[in-house]
């Protein structure tokens, strides 16, 4: 019996053997300068601004142009200063490796800064970014793994130069390899069976 846990066990182990999935989020099917209400879906994550009734509304708009050297449509979530939070569209968990920002604008003269607050269930990790004084995007590599969402603060409105635009989030999913599922198979079969065969030699 103890064989058969072990072998359980190792099984498990064997079947925790997962690749992930790398995937760029760069809004290019997005129409440039104009507006999606939220939640916005664009490459599995799901952004939402909740809106205040005040001044922050619960839309995204959409650049192209206005940063130099961008490359297709960027996402201005935070055209009114809203909050904006961030999630897979699936609601599982995923890792985020970096994204590119600048100030809405590209004044390099503006080091915009933008605040992430990162939910990973265990523990809520807090990065924040300053863009440079150049022109044109900047990466911000944040390197968190299991994000269940995250919220991403500025102080920007339309009329200031600290409203962001957003491109390129490099984010990763995490899935069981065809191999793994097929071995997890096989040994609970291996497990069911030497079972079955102890269970007859008893009887005899």
């Amino acid at each position: 019996m103890k064989s058969l846990v072990a072998l359980g066990a190792a099984l498990l182990i064997s079947g925790s053997v997962q690749a992930a999935t790398t995937i760029i989020v760069d809004f290019n099917e997005l129409v440039p300068f104009d507006t999606y209400n939220s939640p916005l879906v664009s490459g599995g994550l799901k952004f939402e601004n909740p809106g205040d009734g005040v001044g922050a509304d619960a839309f995204f708009a959409v650049g192209d142009g206005w940063v130099l050297g961008a490359d297709g449509s960027q996402l201005v979530p935070n055209y009114f200063g809203s909050v904006t939070t961030v999630s897979r569209a699936d609601g599982k968990s995923f890792d985020l490796y970096n994204f590119e920002f600048s100030d809405v604008w590209d004044f390099a003269d503006d080091p915009v800064t933008i605040t992430l607050v990162f939910d990973t269930g265990s523990a809520e990790i807090v990065k924040s970014f300053t863009a440079d004084e150049n022109y044109g995007m900047q990466v911000a590599n944040v390197n968190v793994t299991g994000i269940r969402s995250f919220t991403l603060v500025t102080s920007g409105s339309v009329w200031d130069e600290n409203t962001v635009t957003l491109d390129n989030f490099n984010y990763a999913v995490v899935v069981p390899e065809p191999a793994t599922w097929a071995m997890l198979i096989a040994g609970f079969g291996l497990v069911g069976l030497t079972a079955r065969r102890r269970r007859l030699r008893a009887s005899a």
